[in-house]
């Protein structure tokens, strides 16, 4: 039996069925730290199932950059990252997972990074391009209170 015993989050595969009163659970994935750049902590929107049978998701922290990658994983728990953060330009610790769009595009929304530090709208192809669509504005200050004036600093994701 496979285990997560570093507590770095998990991917769960549930069989279920409405005629049978059985469920079987299977760990498909298991994120452990394997130093830097290993992607942990899958936090954040749903795991998608695309149309290629496979699953794509996000993790918060990991791969190249440190600040999180967008993935694919075979149902036999086989993950590739297809895009990894900087918390730069490109954003980082994505916030809602990823939604399929146009093209087999993934869309997805940042917590941090790009222009102002505040978060993107990006888009990973199906071959792992990243791209940065649009970076939220920072926090302004109207008296005494911060106003977030476009969804800066967002933990959503993008409905298209």
């Amino acid at each position: 039996m496979k285990t997560n015993l570093c507590g770095f989050g998990a991917l769960l595969l549930i069989a279920y069925s409405t005629w049978a009163p059985a469920q079987n659970i299977e760990l498909v994935y298991s994120f452990t730290n394997g130093g830097w750049g290993s992607p942990v902590s899958p936090i954040g929107g749903t795991l998608n199932c695309g149309p290629d049978g496979n699953f794509y998701g996000t993790t918060k922290y990991g791969g190249q950059g440190g600040f999180g990658i967008v993935y694919k994983l075979t149902p036999e728990g086989s993950l590739t990252a297809l895009a990894s953060f900087d918390s730069l330009g490109d954003g980082g610790v994505p916030a809602g997972g990823v939604t399929f769009g146009p093209g087999g595009n993934l869309y997805g929304t940042t917590g941090t990074g790009g222009a102002a530090g505040t978060g993107t709208v990006f888009k990973v192809s199906p071959w792992g391009g990243l791209s940065n669509l649009y970076s939220f504005t920072h926090m302004t200050q109207i008296g005494e209170a911060d106003v977030n004036s476009d969804g800066a600093i967002t933990n959503a994701g993008v409905a298209i």
